[in-house]
């Protein structure tokens, strides 16, 4: 075989080659473009719901050096938001509470309905998402009045729903992030979270029904990355935050006690749990 036929043969190969990576770097930029779009159309739906229903009393979110979100409170912890529940629940009945995180880096809807698949690739306004929304375990009570209550969310890569958990495994990010608040009809329930951790997807977590937040506390610390040392009684109320973790057999749980109710109506404040 001749030189220049070789020759030829070697630049339609490079040719070739140079095209084959061109078409894979654009479809791998259109598959980006895509998961961007989607994020953001996510993004301004639940931006959307906050701008109408949602008034916040929190200076904006400032950096600290080493990189720790926080903000300024300008009140009481039950004055740093004001949710119209009911103007939302008048239009999605599916809306059960509001979850709110006073550093204001996690403000959703919580929704529920008959089972626990319905809302994984769905918004809080029936719109079909990767992010879905955030949503209470089908069994329990709606009113949050569960010893135990199971909420999930998805663990996103653009940190919205619960893709901020992870922060928690971070080292000093609990301090300044410890608290969060349910909004249910006219009160306003506040939560301290006192334990995180990794658990096995069949952990006892999603699998037993507790009826004393006592014993489930103690076994919730057994693995924890934390203890505050809470007093923690067995009528107490728990909320488990639950997320993926990247691997398939595990999933992230966050768990907090109720320690404060306050209600919006009487504006009284009833505190519930105190430090040991």
């Amino acid at each position: 075989m001749s030189s220049e036929v070789i020759n030829k043969k070697k630049n339609w190969m490079s040719t070739f080659l140079i095209g084959i990576g061109i078409i894979c770097i654009g479809v791998a930029i259109y598959g980006l473009y895509g998961i961007y779009r989607e994020y953001k159309e996510a993004d301004d739906i639940y931006n959307k719901a906050e701008e109408e229903f949602v008034d916040l009393n929190i200076e904006n979110i400032t950096t600290e050096e080493d990189g720790t979100e926080v903000v300024v409170p300008r009140g009481p912890w039950y004055e740093l938001a004001s949710i119209d529940l009911a103007g939302l629940q008048k239009k999605y009945p599916d809306i059960i509470g509001w979850l709110f995180f006073e550093d204001g880096l996690i403000s959703y809807p919580v929704m529920q309905t008959t089972d626990n698949e319905t809302y994984l690739h769905i918004t809080y306004n029936g719109k079909a998402s990767k992010a879905g929304s955030i949503f209470m375990e089908a069994t329990h009570n709606p009113d949050f009045s569960n010893t135990h209550t199971l909420i999930y969310g998805h663990n996103m890569n653009n940190l919205s729903m619960f893709g901020r958990l992870k922060h928690y495994k971070n080292e000093g990010y609990y301090e300044g992030h410890e608290y969060f608040q349910i909004f249910r009809g006219n009160e306003i329930l506040r939560y301290q979270i006192f334990s995180y951790q990794d658990v096995p997807i069949e952990s006892f977590v999603y699998q037993e029904y507790f009826t004393s937040a006592k014993e489930l506390s103690k076994r919730l610390l057994k693995k924890s990355y934390i203890n505050p040392g809470l007093k923690i009684e067995p009528d107490d109320k728990i909320i488990t935050l639950s997320t993926c973790n990247g691997n398939e057999k595990y999933r992230f749980v966050v768990s907090a006690v109720l320690i404060e109710t306050y209600n919006i109506t009487d504006k009284t404040l009833t505190q519930e749990v105190i430090k040991e």
